[in-house]
């Protein structure tokens, strides 16, 4: 399944949250690990914190994936759900509402992932936290 998954790797860009959507919820939010990770990243928000892995919407095939439209495409977010939703509401709190550094968060993209698929990248995520170029 690796070689077909990288296959599917179209590369790492920074990208738009409202781009970003959690669709398929390989498990569900944890509330109190959400609070907590939300507290670390206003207080660490100069950091980098691990890329998402997302999967593009209606590009089945990498070589058909522009980068220069980057923010124009909805996204799938199979791993890093909890930094999203962290980014996603510290950037509505009246503190960061204009802070650039959570409007966009470093994804892994991959595109024509099969159910399959996605479920082993997502395990991967979240058991190793990489999911770069496999």
């Amino acid at each position: 399944m690796a070689k077909e998954v990288q296959e599917a790797y179209c590369g790492t860009y920074k990208i738009n949250i409202d781009v970003l959507q959690v669709r398929d919820n390989i498990r569900e939010c944890d509330s109190l690990f959400l609070r907590n990770l939300k507290k670390q990243m206003e207080e660490f928000a100069d950091e980098a914190y691990q890329p998402l892995c997302v999967v593009v919407e209606d590009v089945e095939c990498s070589v058909d994936f522009d980068s220069k439209k980057i923010n124009g495409y909805t996204y799938g977010v199979i791993g890093g759900q909890h930094c999203l939703e962290a980014t996603k509401e510290i950037s509505k709190s009246t503190k960061y509402s204009s802070d650039k550094r959570f409007k966009s968060r470093n994804c892994v993209v991959y595109c024509g992932l099969s159910a399959e698929q996605k479920q082993w990248l997502a395990v991967k995520h979240n058991s190793t936290g990489n999911t770069d170029m496999l």
